[in-house]
């Protein structure tokens, strides 16, 4: 879906780019029938490089079980692919280029029957 080594040189948001030890890749089945899209990766996510692992990821997992899905079956991206400092809310223009570059096309190129969005 991503190209990777793209994304890990993207430099579109320099704030981003400047606060982020790594970028966190969408990740899941590419013929998910459910994309999960959160805000922006954590502190847990970004020192580990993969999307809803800390205790959002946790609860996350339990509401989906509870409604007889298992989140390995889904695709689960971000609007933005980078850690912003101090956890703060992506800019508006962060969440424009991210869009636009990567999540647009996630979606376009996944098509999934259902999104969830997650978070603010």
């Amino acid at each position: 879906m991503i190209n990777i080594e793209q994304l890990k040189s993207c430099s579109l948001c320099p704030r981003l780019c400047e606060s982020r030890s790594q970028v966190v890749p969408s990740h899941g089945p590419s013929d998910a029938k459910i994309m999960i899209i959160g805000q922006a990766p954590g502190y847990e996510e970004d020192r580990i490089g993969k999307g809803f692992q800390g205790k959002s990821g946790t609860a996350l997992r339990k509401l989906l079980a509870s409604a007889g899905i298992n989140m390995d079956d889904c695709y689960v991206s971000n609007v933005v692919k980078c850690f912003p400092e101090r956890n703060r809310k992506p800019l508006k223009s962060e969440i424009k280029n991210c869009s636009t570059t990567w999540l647009f096309n996630e979606i376009a190129t996944l098509r999934p029957k259902m999104i969830i969005a997650v978070g603010d």
